[in-house]
């Protein structure tokens, strides 16, 4: 069975009920038109709301991972940065892993992968490194906070 998005079925659904129920409705029923109406708009609210929290996932996702990136090039020779090298390819394993249509379980590996690699990063790097490690993880952070502000419709 194919997968659908669920803000498409809910804007789909949202439209039918505009369009075709609503029209269906005899004109001396204005209240229930109306509620009609008020249930479609909501459809569509939820539609743009579950759409918004799909595209921040996936961008902080993308971020996430050119963060490990940079990382790993930053990272030079050693069992310090081996072991973190290895934490990175966890947390990569791990994302790779998840189901990228669950928002909610994507937010959670999310912030567990960008964990994994700060504490490694703390734990294994002395504090030259480690500050200089950690700086690709503060942006992707700085992309987490901002799409989640855009969701909320804040800057």
């Amino acid at each position: 069975m194919p997968y659908l998005e669920p803000e498409h079925v809910l804007h789909q659904f949202a439209s039918y009920l505009n369009d075709d129920v609503r029209s269906a409705i005899a004109d001396d029923q204005k209240f229930v038109q109306a509620q009609v109406g008020s249930m479609s708009s909501s459809l569509n609210f939820l539609a743009m709301e579950l759409g918004g929290m799909h595209v921040a996932m996936k961008t902080q996702r993308r971020r996430l991972l050119c963060a490990f990136d940079d990382i790993e090039s930053e990272l030079g020779d050693g069992d310090a940065a081996v072991a973190v090298a290895d934490a990175i390819d966890t947390a990569r394993a791990e994302l790779e892993q998840t189901d990228m249509t669950d928002v909610r379980a994507l937010e959670t590996e999310l912030t567990n992968a960008a964990n994994t690699v700060f504490e490694a990063i703390n734990t294994e790097l002395d504090e030259k490194a480690a500050r200089r490690a950690r700086r690709p993880l503060y942006d992707f952070l700085d992309t987490r906070v901002q799409t989640q502000l855009d969701l909320l419709g804040r800057e």
